[in-house]
């Protein structure tokens, strides 16, 4: 039985800065706010992956969507090759949770006896379109 794999058709990244709902102390000061990049990869069966990365400053959010995106590029076309990388992490059983995204989720993420519960392919992140309008950086 042959299946086809999906190909990625396109990668969309955009840079949001929002608020956390728990600030973090650092030796360096308070973080009450995350610039975050979100990054949506598109597929040729219509399915698209979502997921963020912490960018540490609003400085770094314009160049990292560009590299983002330029990396897309180089993509379309080749396979997908999804998997679940937490599940062959040595440390798996170990969660660390820092709720970055929260403010910017369709459904925030839960924590159900110690891990992140999933709602559809990978962790079913589903972006809430009217707040990441708007904290989008332009």
């Amino acid at each position: 039985m042959s299946q086809t794999v999906a190909a990625i058709r396109g990668v969309k990244a955009r840079g949001v800065v929002v608020p956390l709902k728990r600030m973090v102390r650092t030796a360096f000061g308070v973080i009450d706010s995350g610039p975050l990049v979100l990054i949506d990869v598109e597929t040729d069966q219509g399915v698209t992956g979502r997921t963020y990365i912490f960018a540490y400053s609003k400085l770094t959010l314009h160049p990292l969507c560009y590299l983002i995106e330029e990396i897309g590029r180089e993509l379309a076309g080749r396979p997908v090759a999804p998997f679940d990388l937490l599940a062959v992490t040595p440390t798996a059983h170990w969660l660390e949770f820092l709720d970055f995204a929260g403010a910017i989720l369709a459904r925030p993420a839960e924590i159900v006896e110690g891990s992140v519960t999933a709602r559809g392919p990978g962790l079913g992140i589903e972006w809430n379109e009217p707040a990441v309008a708007k904290y989008l950086v332009s």
